[in-house]
């Protein structure tokens, strides 16, 4: 089960779409929802989450 919140619902969409077996269902609270073609124009701008664990990692995701 997927919940997602304002833009997380965006995220919880992607995910949904690119693991359809992993996800049994999904509520979206207050949330903007896409379409297919925006969710794939979006899918390369998301982060690698390695690349993300290791900045977390070293602390890089603490400057901004």
């Amino acid at each position: 089960m997927l919940v997602g919140h304002s833009f997380g619902g965006i995220n919880m969409q992607l995910y949904a779409s690119r693991y359809p077996d992993e996800a049994a269902g999904m509520v979206l609270v207050d949330s903007a929802i896409a379409g297919l073609d925006f969710l794939r124009s979006m899918e390369p701008s998301f982060p690698s989450p390695v690349l993300t664990k290791t900045y977390a990692t070293i602390g890089v995701t603490r400057l901004p």
